[in-house]
C-alpha cells in the first residue's frame, strides 16, 4: 500500500474504533513510514475532533419540529433553507461533510476486503457458476460478467449481494484447497477511478487482490493466497 492509497482509506478513519480493521491497520502502518502522511493524519483527526465538538455544542431550537411540520408544504419545499435557523443549517451541512465517506476505488476495494475478512453469510448457496449468475440476474445485480478462465478449477459455494454507495455489487464466493477465493463485480460507472484493463495487484491485510476493468464492469479477484495464485486464475 502506498501513501496515496493509505490517505484515501484514512479519510474514513475513526481513532480508537477502526484501528483493528485490516485496511486501517495497514494504512496506519504506512503513516509510520511516511512522516508527511503522519502529519496529514494528525491534522485530519484534529479537524474531525473539532467538527464533532461543534456538532455536539449546537442546541436544537425549541419548537423546531413544529415549525418544520407547519412549513412542509410540497409547493414551498424549495424554501426550506430560508426558514431554518443558521445554527440548524450549519449543523446539517457540517454533519453531511463529516459523515461523507470516500468513494474512490481504493476505499471500495478496502470495504469489500473488509467484508470477506470477517465472518459473513451467503445470500444464496450454489455449487454452479451458472446458477450463481442466474441468482444475481434475478435480483438485479451485475450478471453479464466474464469468469476468469482459471476459476473453473475452484468449487463454488454461493454468492452475496453487496452495495457500494447505492450501486449493486455481485460477490461470487469460491473455495480453493485450503482457503477461500472471491470475485467482486461492480458497474464501472460507480467507481470514478476504476483500474485499467491490465490487472493491478495489491495486498490488504491477509488478502491479495487483482483488479481490472473490462467493458462496463470492474472486477476484483481476491484470495487468501498470493499473487502467483491469482495470476494462475486470470
Amino acid at each position: 500500500m502506498d501513501s496515496q492509497e493509505a490517505k484515501l482509506i484514512l479519510e474514513a478513519y475513526r481513532p480508537g474504533v477502526d484501528d483493528a480493521e485490516p485496511q486501517f491497520a495497514e494504512a496506519l502502518a504506512q503513516t509510520r513510514r511516511d512522516p508527511a502522511l503522519a502529519r496529514w493524519l494528525q491534522e485530519q483527526t484534529a479537524l474531525d475532533a473539532a467538527i464533532r465538538g461543534k456538532l455536539r455544542s449546537v442546541a436544537v431550537p425549541i419548537g423546531l419540529k413544529t415549525r418544520i411540520l407547519a412549513n412542509a408544504k410540497p409547493a414551498r419545499s424549495a424554501n426550506l433553507w430560508a426558514w431554518l435557523t443558521p445554527a440548524v443549517a450549519l449543523l446539517i451541512v457540517t454533519a453531511g461533510v463529516f459523515w461523507l465517506r470516500p468513494t474512490g476505488f481504493a476505499a471500495y476495494r478496502g470495504e469489500m476486503v473488509k467484508f470477506v475478512s470477517a465472518e459473513y453469510k451467503l445470500d444464496f448457496a450454489t455449487d454452479s457458476f451458472d446458477d450463481a449468475r442466474a441468482g444475481f440476474a434475478k435480483n438485479g445485480y451485475p450478471s453479464d460478467y466474464v469468469d476468469p478462465p482459471g476459476l473453473k478449477q475452484l468449487h463454488v459455494e454461493g454468492g452475496c449481494f453487496r452495495q457500494w454507495h447505492g450501486s449493486k455489487v455481485s460477490l461470487v464466493c469460491m473455495e480453493a484447497k485450503d482457503h477461500d477465493v472471491w470475485l467482486f463485480v461492480a458497474e464501472r460507472q460507480s467507481l470514478p477511478d476504476a483500474p485499467p484493463a491490465t490487472p493491478v495487484f495489491a495486498k490488504t491485510g491477509k488478502i491479495t487482490t487483482a483488479s481490472w476493468t473490462a467493458g462496463h464492469l470492474t472486477y476484483i479477484l481476491a484470495t487468501e493466497g498470493d499473487e502467483a495464485e491469482l495470476k494462475g486464475y486470470l
